[in-house]
């Protein structure tokens, strides 16, 4: 059991690895089209390719699967080719540079789950995630979605057969079952189920309406709707209500048997990915710091922070996102999703967190409106204030101080006995600890 809510805890990392890097595409085909873009089709690819894509998929019509591209384009992401011309089947869809490297990260960030979570399953597996991917680590780290998928398609297909569901029943159950909407609904049901649910409580099952206002925040979709797509999954038999006045369901037993043999394949699997991404991605001859829990949004700005930098704000929790960052002049902003320069993940960070002013020796920082507030040493802000050297801010789980180079340099000029406060050893993981 304890393994196989190590694959539950890995799928759940992914969903919010996603929705932190792209919590604009939830929208039925949006991923898929997204990880085409970003793998086979980096220099472009046709909309009528994406058409077959799509279709194979989810049988959307072609009106709809144009919508989703000029979705994905409104928000920046990738461009039409030629520019002025009407979307038609010949037109080219190019990812844009910020897409390419928002998907890379969001990878960077699973292949952290996926090297952690192996070495959980199989202690013999050592996997050092990579710092930089290719077209193979990409691969190799997306495989870690496809074994799980596999095993979760079989296991419906056992639980189809079971209840005689016709092909045409079958055929547009699996179409639902890939939407993000009714695959999250099942997945909270799996996570009660493994003991990782934040929903668990003394009574039975998932309130459906605890499950609606999740996925009302995640996607905006109506109280009714998902209400719907619970009475659906309970028809294919992969929820069963339970007893009480109010609407609580579970993972039905049938679907549990089945559901935890699949999970068991994917056990077997995941260290036998991690150990091919380690393969393809030789050791670094420096320790590697990962970007994918604290994102910038290109190498562009990272180049320019650096250049302008006279300060640097250092991450010192979570232990994972340890590092110092760039701190230049004008204003930067943090939160879990562009247009923020500096992406943090986690539920606990809104979309635009804060925002860090710089001017000379001047530090501040705003709160801009964050669901779960911004703290400098433990006080909530309620609008702008000082941001000290030393001080120390906390974003959700992140704990953040601010380095201030004329403090450190002022520091450095009273004893050379002393090792400035920039150079603390504890900014760089060590080689082979748990990202």
């Amino acid at each position: 059991m304890q393994a196989e809510r190590e694959v539950v805890r890995f799928l759940s990392a992914y969903q919010t690895i996603w929705h932190a890097h792209f919590p604009s595409l939830f929208r039925r085909a949006q991923w898929h089209i997204v990880t085409h873009l970003c793998t086979v089709g980096r220099e472009g690819a046709a909309v009528g390719e994406l058409y077959g894509l799509v279709k194979q998929v989810f049988l959307l019509d072609d009106s709809t699967v144009k919508e989703r591209i000029l979705e994905i384009k409104e928000q920046g992401l990738c461009a039409v080719d030629p520019a002025h011309a009407a979307l038609s089947a010949r037109s080219v869809i190019v990812p844009t540079s910020t897409l390419l490297d928002l998907f890379d990260r969001h990878l960077l960030a699973l292949a952290k789950e996926l090297c952690s979570t192996a070495t959980r399953l199989d202690p013999a597996t050592h996997a050092v995630p990579p710092r930089r991917i290719g077209a193979e680590q990409r691969n190799i780290i997306l495989q870690s979605l496809t074994r799980c998928r596999e095993a979760w398609r079989q296991a419906l297909d056992r639980i189809f057969d079971t209840i005689n569901l016709s092909r045409a029943r079958r055929v547009e159950a699996i179409r639902h079952l890939n939407s993000m909407s009714h695959w999250t609904l099942l997945h909270m049901a799996v996570e009660l189920r493994y003991g990782t649910s934040a929903f668990a409580g003394s009574e039975p099952g998932i309130l459906a309406d605890q499950m609606a206002a999740s996925l009302l925040n995640l996607t905006g979709q109506n109280f009714q709707t998902t209400r719907d797509h619970i009475a659906y999954l309970i028809s294919l038999s992969l929820l069963e209500r339970q007893p009480g006045k109010s609407l609580r369901v579970a993972l039905s037993e049938q679907a549990a048997t089945e559901f935890h043999q699949a999970l068991g394949v994917a056990v077997a699997a995941l260290p036998e990915v991690a150990r091919h991404l380690a393969a393809a991605s030789p050791e670094p001859d420096e320790d590697p710091v990962i970007d994918a829990t604290l994102n910038l949004r290109s190498v562009q700005a990272m180049q320019l922070l650096a250049a302008e930098a006279q300060h640097h704000l250092v991450i010192l929790q979570p232990e994972s996102a340890v590092r110092r960052v760039p701190l230049p002049a004008g204003s930067l902003t943090i939160g879990r999703a562009p247009p923020s320069t500096l992406l943090l993940e986690g539920a606990e960070v809104s979309r635009t967190h804060c925002r860090i002013d710089v001017a000379g020796d001047e530090v501040s920082v705003t709160d801009l409106n964050s669901t779960n507030g911004t703290f400098v040493d433990n006080k909530r802000l309620s609008g702008t204030a000082p941001f000290n050297h030393g001080s120390m801010l906390r974003i959700g789980n992140y704990v953040v101080t601010c380095e201030y180079q004329s403090v450190l340099q002022a520091e450095s000029a009273d004893t050379t006995q002393k090792a400035s406060f920039g150079d603390v050893a504890v900014l760089r993981p060590r080689r082979g600890r748990p990202a």
